[in-house]
């Protein structure tokens, strides 16, 4: 039960506008509510759970977003609907403990924070007590690909069935005032409304493919023959990799090409170790990696002006990250230890933005242009937020991982690193973005996690029984 309920859960949750709306984060939390009742009602995994450390960090985490939920220092009602300005109270609170943000749950507040945690942390706990197959990693990045695929092929129906609407039927709350305003150029990637996002969720779902890739053409050694599955996954990537383009995002660009340019150098050196050196081996490697870039590269010039503008944008400059980052270095002196609380950034940073000069604009409701809900920057916003103490925690289930790669590198096997590779760029985008605040992509990057490590763990348990 646990592995439906995960492996529905991936596949649904990029469908609910890119799992960034309130609602797509509270069905997370119930599916990892049932996922983790279903794997603690069978004995065996009791154990299993009380051992895993994630457990008892995660646990730690959210019982401290829960003390900044019910010690609130700050009250944020909004003065006029869609201006982004609120009008700021400061309820009485516990100065010495965790403390957060109470304001409109569909807005964003701290107790929303605490959801978008918590279902992600339950649906991984479960998943980590009750898988004990090794075909249960591969049957979850089958899934994942396969949705990529979806998605990447609804992305480019939006360029020859062009619509204004999500899903040509659906128009977001607010979506209608953007357009009216001249943001009639906004790009979909499946259901996904912020580009960005899509992509991190998309070049996850090409690790996951090429992982089966290797999958593929380990089956294939060990029976002898090719049956021609690992060319067929291969040109669903070549489509994966076509919606990461489409996207515009130059994060995704990156970390999809440097996914496929892996691949490929790994396929090589496989084949010179099994057959010696021949061009003529991984000639068709190459040929494919080749129509793969041209024919993106192809469709976003003929069709995307818009996505290759983005293209071009610097990296540092685009969207003023540098400036944003300034100001959250800012919050972070204000309130080192602490923070100000889960999702407490698009309430505290008008402050700031004001207070450093940036993106004025007088004719404004609140004086500002611009403004953000995120840093981008996962590290820098976590930290704003849940001070170094709720940081280092997270900071502290990150290292565990690594640690636990680390140790399992020699049985991870190609079909492994691809994966790696994927949430290694994951964590690294994290650095100028915030794919860790979306559900869809939080929720995949835990289980392929998970998946990766039991899968390596139950490789050293059969090569060690033998």
């Amino acid at each position: 039960m646990v592995t439906i309920l995960a492996g529905t859960w991936v596949v649904i949750t990029p469908w609910f506008l890119g799992g960034q709306t309130w609602w797509a984060q509270a069905l997370g939390l119930v599916v990892g509510v049932i996922a983790l009742a279903a794997a603690v009602s069978v004995r065996e995994n009791r154990p299993v759970l009380i051992r895993f450390p994630i457990f008892w960090l995660g646990l730690f985490f959210l019982g401290y977003v829960a003390c900044q939920s019910f010690n609130p220092w700050l009250a944020a009602t909004p003065v006029q609907p869609g201006a982004y300005v609120w009008s700021l109270a400061f309820p009485p609170h516990v100065a010495w403990l965790p403390a957060g943000v109470r304001a409109d749950y569909g807005e964003d507040n701290t107790w929303r924070e605490w959801v978008n945690w918590a279902g992600p942390w339950m649906l991984g706990c479960a998943w980590w007590a009750a898988v004990r197959r090794r075909r249960a990693a591969a049957w979850l990045w089958r899934l994942a690909f396969l949705n990529g695929v979806a998605i990447a092929l609804v992305s480019l129906g939006y360029i020859y069935f062009p619509t204004k609407k999500i899903l040509w039927f659906y128009v977001e709350p607010g979506q209608e005032i953007w357009l009216n305003i001249g943001w009639a150029h906004h790009i979909y990637i499946g259901a996904f409304t912020y580009t960005n996002a899509a992509a991190g969720f998309l070049y996850l779902c090409l690790a996951a493919g090429l992982a089966l890739t290797f999958h593929a053409r380990e089956r294939a050694r060990a029976v002898g023959r090719d049956s021609g599955l690992s060319w067929v996954i291969l040109v669903g990537c070549g489509v994966v990799m076509a919606g990461i383009v489409i996207s515009g995002s130059r994060g995704g660009l990156l970390f999809g090409g440097f996914l496929l340019v892996a691949s490929v150098i790994r396929m090589a050196w496989e084949t010179l170790r099994e057959q010696g050196w021949s061009l003529l081996h991984f000639l068709p490697g190459l040929g494919l990696l080749a129509a793969v870039i041209l024919a993106a590269g192809s469709l976003l010039i003929s069709v995307k002006p818009v996505s290759v503008e983005r293209l071009g944008q610097n990296l540092l400059d685009s969207n003023g990250r540098l400036d944003l980052w300034k100001s959250t270095v800012l919050m972070i002196k204000d309130r080192p230890w602490l923070g100000f609380g889960g999702g407490s950034y698009r309430y505290v940073s008008p402050f700031y933005f004001r207070k450093l000069g940036l993106f004025p604009d007088p004719d404004t409701l609140g004086g500002l242009q611009y403004r953000a809900n995120h840093a981008h920057s996962d590290g820098l916003q976590f930290t704003m937020e849940y001070g170094v103490l709720g940081a280092g925690i997270l900071l502290l289930m990150l290292l565990y991982w690594v640690g636990r790669v680390g140790g399992l590198a020699r049985w991870l096997g190609a079909k492994g690193w691809m994966v790696v590779l994927g949430l290694g760029a994951t964590v690294v985008h994290s650095l100028v973005d915030f794919p860790f605040y979306n559900e869809a992509v939080l929720t995949l990057f835990t289980l392929l996690l998970i998946s990766v490590v039991k899968m390596a763990e139950l490789n050293r348990s059969m090569e060690e029984g033998r």
